[in-house]
């Protein structure tokens, strides 16, 4: 049996020598090397059809790189853009006062991006310049119920000044101004326009004086005079004149008079005396 097994592993090492040496002897054959380098070959070369393929479908008509329109003309971004095979839509246009009309105001695509040949580019442009009647203050005549009236129509209105009249709400409009110019509501009847975007103030109404009368203190003490001129929200200035008793001592004259106003905060001077002033009663 052992005698048998040695025959057995001296044949197999035998004949693994043999395909040893007969693989060697075809794999660097001039056959095996020619068709080995043709198959290689053919591997790269559908490897390179591959990709050269798939480049040219992905990147073709995507190499177009959109221009900067904004600020131009439209009629001259339509030009530009046949010359790169792109399409132009404007989808908006807004009123910007002092801005040409038909110019680009904004676009998308942004500028310098790259798309597809024959891709659409949508435009923003600026209206073009017109005039708009002012709405009509018959009803209308609270400010800020006006100015979106206004907004409507793309006017802008501010307050210009604010005058007291206790008769009328806060807030109510006496008269518009534009350059300097006044415009009454006859004005507006009659149709009155400015070129949209243009601005205006207004002249309103407020419940509120800056300026508050002043009481009169004379014949009374002083005591009394300085308590009636704090409750009036002003100050008591100067007190001129000698007395044995200041708050006691009355008041014969003061400045201004009871017959003027004064803003809030501002000074009265009194003129006080020991004896009661004659014409006091």
């Amino acid at each position: 049996m052992k005698d048998k097994l040695s025959k057995l592993w001296a044949k197999t090492k035998t004949g693994s020598r043999h395909f040893a040496k007969e693989s060697s002897y075809f794999l660097t054959s001039t056959y095996f090397l020619k068709n080995a380098g043709l198959l290689l070959l053919s591997a790269l070369a559908i490897v390179l059809l591959t990709w050269g393929f798939l480049a040219f479908y992905t990147d073709h008509g995507e190499s177009v790189e959109v221009g900067d329109y904004i600020g131009l003309d439209v009629q001259t971004v339509k030009k530009q853009a046949d010359d790169r095979n792109i399409n132009i839509s404007v989808t908006d246009s807004i009123f910007v006062f002092g801005k040409k009309g038909g110019t680009v105001q904004d676009q998308s695509p942004r500028p310098g991006a790259r798309v597809k040949e024959n891709r659409t580019v949508t435009l923003i442009t600026y209206k073009h310049f017109e005039d708009a009647k002012l709405p009509r203050l018959t009803g209308n005549y609270d400010f800020e119920r006006y100015k979106r009236s206004m907004a409507s129509k793309d006017f802008s209105l501010e307050i210009e000044e604010e005058i007291f009249d206790p008769k009328q709400a806060a807030g109510t409009i006496m008269h518009l101004m534009h350059d300097g110019e006044k415009i009454t509501e006859d004005d507006i009847e009659k149709g009155y326009s400015l070129p949209r975007g243009a601005k205006l103030t207004a002249v309103v109404t407020k419940r509120n004086s800056d300026f508050i009368p002043i009481p009169d203190v004379v014949c009374q003490t002083f005591a009394e005079a300085e308590f009636a001129i704090a409750a009036a929200k002003l100050v008591v200035g100067n007190v001129i004149g000698e007395v044995t008793n200041r708050n006691n001592a009355y008041v014969y004259k003061q400045v201004p008079e009871s017959t003027l106003s004064l803003r809030v905060g501002e000074s009265v001077t009194l003129y006080v005396t020991d004896e009661f002033p004659e014409g006091c009663r």
